[in-house]
């Protein structure tokens, strides 16, 4: 007997939500002006308890997080990729994990632009596999960034100049 796969457990965005806050300084009345919530709903929404938290709706969460110029894929990303991390090791990361959510933001859309042109995709062409391929070439493609940088800090600090 197949048993119906189950649902990923909730996220709870809430902690995110105040680290966020905190790091910028934004109070919540200040956060409840940009996003239009009514501050005592919005302090309802992101109290610290959760079972005392009412549901978040997905307009609303996106209005929270764009008011602290996060997206909601940076923030699932976040979650599910560096909530573990240490704060320094967060920071270390916090460029690439913008990076690579803005790349893959756009990139459907570029990647199907591009095949209209060829007006000769039928469906048939693509294998949900690739993302592995993909994937080894983007790591691929960052280590080749980061050791260049590495060489040329090398370079600079031997008192070789800006060469390569």
């Amino acid at each position: 007997m197949e048993c119906a796969p189950q649902p990923p457990p909730p996220r709870d965005f809430v902690p995110l939500i105040h680290e966020i806050m905190a790091a910028r300084a934004t109070a919540q009345r200040s956060l409840a002006r940009q996003t239009g919530i009514s501050k005592s709903r919005l302090g309802a929404l992101l109290h610290s308890k959760p079972e005392k938290r009412p549901v978040m709706t997905v307009p609303e969460l996106e209005a929270i997080l764009y008011a602290l110029d996060m997206t909601l894929l940076r923030a699932l990303t976040y979650l599910d990729n560096y909530a573990e991390l240490d704060l320094e090791t967060r920071e270390r990361y916090s460029v690439l994990l913008i990076t690579l959510c803005e790349m893959f933001t756009d990139l459907p859309a570029k990647v199907i632009a591009v095949l209209e042109e060829l007006n000769a995709i039928d469906g048939t062409e693509f294998d949900v596999r690739w993302y592995l391929t993909l994937q080894k070439n983007v790591i691929e493609k960052v280590l080749e960034g980061v050791l260049g940088i590495h060489r040329r800090r090398e370079h600079m600090a031997k008192g070789d100049g800006f060469g390569f």
